[in-house]
C-alpha cells in the first residue's frame, strides 16, 4: 500500500486540488485508489477524539506513533475490503504543525510520499497576509500591519525545509503555478484526475479586503470570514460595480457628437427652415466628468447617509427599548 499525503503550503491551490480529488472518486476507484479526505482515519475507536490533523499535532510524540499504527490498520482494512492499494489525503496546514512523528512512524509501516507546494515568495506573502490577517483574523488584538506580520509569514517556508530535511526523499517539493495544480499533482502521483469544477477561493478586490480589515478590527479575538459574510454580505459576495465604470457608462457623454452626426438631417432642417441652429459648436456639450471630484463628492454623500442611518438606528433602538419596557 502507498499513501500520497499533500501537506501544503497554504495558498497554493489546496482547495482546488481537494475539489478535484473529491470529483475524481469514481476515476480513482478504477485505479485501485481512494481519496480519504482532509481528516486522519483510524481503525476502531483509536483516535475517536482526534478528528483533525490539528488535534493530532497536539498529541505526544508517542501517542502520534500509536495513532499512525491505527491509521495504517484502517487503510489495511480498506485494502482488504475493496482492494484499494493507493490512498490520497490532503490538508494544506499539515506542514505547519508538529506531525512529523506521526508521518515518520506511518512511513515505517507503508510507502508514504508527502507532497508540498511552494509559491513564489512575493505574491505568496501578500496573498497569505490577506487570507490570514484580513479575511480570517486568527490573532487576538488589532490586526497587525503587513510590515509587522510579514516576517512571521516568511518563516512558513522554514516549515517545508524542516520536513524536507527530516523526510529526505519521502517529501516531494514542487513549485506552485496558478495554471493547474491538479495536473501537476496528477503528474507527481501518476494518477488520472478530473479538473476542479471551479475556482473556489477567488481573489478578493483590494476594496473588499480593506472592508474586511475594518470590520474584523472591531473584534478583540479571532474573526473568521463567516462573521463578515453573515453580517455585511448575507445575500452573497460583495460585487459592487466600479465607480469608474459607472461614470463611464452613465456620466461620460463625450460620444454625443458621433450620435448626432448620424442624424444631422433633422438639425439641418431646423437651421434651414426655421433659422435655429441646434448644433452651434462643441462648447455646449456636457463637460467630461471630473472623476476625482466626483469620488470626493460621493464620499461626502456616503458619510452623510451613514450619519442619517446611524440616527435612524438609534431612534429604532430607543423605540424598541421603550416597547420592551412597556411589555414588562
Amino acid at each position: 500500500m502507498r499513501l500520497f499525503l499533500h501537506i501544503g503550503m497554504a495558498k497554493t491551490g489546496s482547495t482546488a486540488l481537494q475539489n478535484a480529488l473529491a470529483r475524481s472518486r469514481d476515476l480513482l476507484r478504477r485505479q485501485d485508489a481512494a481519496y480519504i479526505g482532509k481528516k486522519p482515519v483510524f481503525a476502531g475507536n483509536s483516535g475517536k477524539d482526534v478528528n483533525s490533523y490539528v488535534k493530532l499535532s497536539r498529541q505526544s510524540h508517542a501517542d502520534q506513533a500509536s495513532l499512525a499504527e491505527a491509521c495504517h490498520a484502517a487503510l489495511r482494512d480498506r485494502h482488504d475490503r475493496d482492494g484499494r492499494t493507493t490512498f490520497i489525503a490532503s490538508r494544506e496546514g499539515i506542514v505547519e504543525w508538529d506531525l512529523l512523528p506521526f508521518v515518520q512512524r506511518l512511513a515505517q509501516l507503508m510507502d508514504v510520499r508527502c507532497i508540498a507546494y511552494v509559491r513564489e515568495a512575493r505574491p505568496w506573502v501578500s496573498s497569505a497576509f490577506i487570507q490570514r490577517a484580513l479575511r480570517n483574523k486568527s490573532m487576538s488584538g488589532p490586526i497587525p500591519s503587513f510590515d509587522a506580520f510579514a516576517p512571521e509569514l516568511i518563516g512558513y517556508y522554514s516549515f517545508v525545509r524542516n520536513w524536507a530535511e527530516a523526510l529526505g526523499p519521502g517529501l516531494v517539493v514542487r513549485q506552485y503555478r496558478s495554471d493547474d495544480i491538479v495536473a501537476d499533482f496528477a503528474e507527481v502521483t501518476g494518477l488520472k484526475l478530473r479538473s476542479a469544477d471551479r475556482r473556489i477561493h477567488s481573489t478578493s478586490e483590494d476594496a473588499e479586503s480593506l472592508l474586511r480589515a475594518w470590520f474584523n478590527s472591531r473584534f478583540e479575538g479571532s474573526s473568521g470570514p463567516a462573521i463578515f459574510q453573515e453580517t455585511v454580505t448575507p445575500h452573497g459576495t460583495l460585487s459592487a460595480p466600479r465607480l469608474d465604470e459607472m461614470i463611464a457608462r452613465y456620466l461620460d457623454h463625450s460620444s454625443v457628437d458621433a450620435h448626432l452626426a448620424g442624424q444631422s438631417e433633422i438639425f439641418d432642417y431646423f437651421r434651414d427652415v426655421h433659422g435655429i441652429d441646434l448644433m452651434p459648436d462643441a462648447a455646449s456639450s456636457r463637460p467630461k466628468p471630473d472623476r476625482a471630484a466626483l469620488r470626493d463628492r460621493m464620499l461626502d454623500m456616503l458619510i452623510e447617509l451613514q450619519m442619517q442611518n446611524a440616527q435612524r438606528i438609534s431612534d429604532l433602538e430607543k423605540r424598541l427599548a421603550k416597547a420592551e419596557g412597556s411589555a414588562d
